[in-house]
């Protein structure tokens, strides 16, 4: 996630993540990656949500294809694309890092979010498939690779697969330097310039050697090639692209830096087109998106539409939203929305912000995704009752929204919440997490889910033909 200013967007960025893991000192890592067995047998967490427990998920062995604005599994039954964000996972499952306390007995972190998103008819899982810290990175040289790291992402799309859970595979994330944008930028240039990640000859290539790198890994638990694996719904080519403008005005453009110049955007929508182009040719089972939050540039005549219009700074970050979107082998549109950071947080807004969106993909003919999607509670500490009261109006608008596009004939087909917590929430360390035990989770999220699976599971995608076998 982040923010308008990049110290806003880094503290946020960093409380929501040191609930989920502790920042490790190196040590040898396991020859396989996970499970982590050494867990506290606590009664903390709901015991309903256990890997013994009934999944309710179809089984969906098959690719999720798009149909127009719509997803669908082979045998054309329409696909909620609806679950959570997580956060750390790479070192979790390879032990790196300390798993949560409270887990039920015998039961990894993986293991038990995707049993807890089986039985609450979550469909899917937006995973970061890249390490956080330098120290446990998943591409240490220019194709050069920690084999541990690889192991732990088999490990999580193994788990994934034995419980029928689809994943969102995040390759790269602009606001993480390791294995990010930072990094090519430094391997192909010896500068920290980011902006030429979009831009630079040699960048790009290194970034397309490890799309091809990863579209055809081997899974050393299942055997599965990644580009061949139904139990990947998507590749996500960037979390949040931006150019490094960060702009207090924007009176006179002349004034600012070549980072926040409009032009920017097209270095931005040229890299997305391309990137997306060269993935499908290697891969054409998947969808394919790149997680932009959803801005319209400065030229648009849609950045109306935008977070705090009249200041203008989104139209500045380098995205140009329906443009972004509009290449053939951009499979699906994405969006974020987060109304702490961007300044706008009423559910007024954030009807705008969906509908503008919605408008746009119908007209492009994909299907439209809000994959990031969170709201902050901002008191050091705070009762559950009080932490979903505070959250209640933006989830609620956000679940109404989907439900009248997903029930109806609308683009929207997807939501994901940021971001899930293997343990109960403890707002002195977190707040944006969302655990089993969470109100806002057993009174909104998982009933609309279910409800959603259910009318699913009747559904037949128009212009859809199935595929035997």
């Amino acid at each position: 996630m982040n923010a308008p200013l990049l110290g806003l967007a880094l503290s946020l960025l960093l409380a929501s993540a040191s609930a989920q893991y502790v920042s490790p000192s190196p040590k040898p890592v396991a020859g396989t990656a996970g499970p982590n067995l050494a867990q506290a047998a606590s009664t903390s967490v709901d015991a309903a949500y256990s890997p013994n427990t009934s999944n309710i998920l179809p089984s969906w062995n098959s690719f999720i294809k798009a149909y127009g604005t719509k997803y669908a599994d082979a045998s054309c039954t329409l696909f909620p694309v609806i679950g959570p964000n997580t956060w750390g996972w790479v070192e979790l499952a390879a032990g790196v890092d300390a798993a949560p306390a409270g887990l039920p007995a015998n039961t990894d972190s993986i293991e038990f979010t995707m049993a807890t998103m089986a039985q609450t008819g979550q469909t899917t899982v937006r995973i970061q498939a890249y390490g956080l810290e330098p120290s446990f990175a998943l591409q240490t040289a220019p194709g050069v690779y920690n084999e541990a790291a690889w192991r732990s992402i088999d490990y999580i799309l193994a788990t994934a697969a034995k419980y029928r859970v689809k994943v969102i595979y995040t390759i790269a994330n602009n606001w993480i330097n390791t294995d990010g944008p930072a990094t090519y930028v430094e391997w192909a240039t010896g500068t920290n310039n980011t902006d030429l990640f979009f831009s630079n000859a040699k960048a790009l290539q290194l970034f397309q050697n490890h799309l091809n790198v990863t579209a055809n890994r081997v899974n050393s638990i299942t055997g599965v090639v990644y580009k061949n694996d139904p139990t990947i719904f998507a590749w996500d080519l960037l979390n949040e692209p931006r150019c490094t403008c960060y702009p207090s005005q924007t009176t006179n453009l002349a004034t600012l830096p070549a980072s926040c110049q409009p032009s920017c955007a097209d270095s931005i929508t040229l890299w997305s087109g391309s990137n997306a182009h060269y993935l499908r040719a290697i891969d054409t089972n998947h969808q394919v998106l790149v997680g932009n939050e959803g801005f319209w540039g400065y030229y648009s005549p849609l950045k109306s539409n935008n977070p705090s219009p009249t200041n203008n700074w989104a139209a500045l970050t380098g995205q140009n939203w329906t443009a972004q979107n509009s290449f053939e082998n951009m499979t699906t549109a994405a969006i974020h929305y987060w109304p702490d950071t961007w300044g706008d947080n009423t559910t007024a807004f954030e009807t705008q912000w969906l509908a503008s969106h919605q408008q746009q993909a119908t007209l492009l003919g994909k299907p439209l995704v809000l994959e990031e999607f969170g709201k902050a509670t901002l008191q050091a500490s705070v009762s559950d009752a009080t932490r979903t009261a505070q959250r209640l109006p933006i989830f609620t608008q956000i679940y109404t929204s989907f439900n009248q596009s997903f029930y109806g004939n609308g683009s929207l087909q997807g939501v994901m919440y940021w971001q899930w917590e293997n343990q109960p929430q403890n707002d002195n360390i977190n707040i944006l997490g969302i655990a089993a035990n969470d109100g806002l989770f057993t009174s909104v999220i998982v009933p609309n889910s279910k409800a959603a699976l259910a009318y699913a599971k009747g559904q037949t995608v128009a212009g859809c033909k199935p595929v035997s076998g």
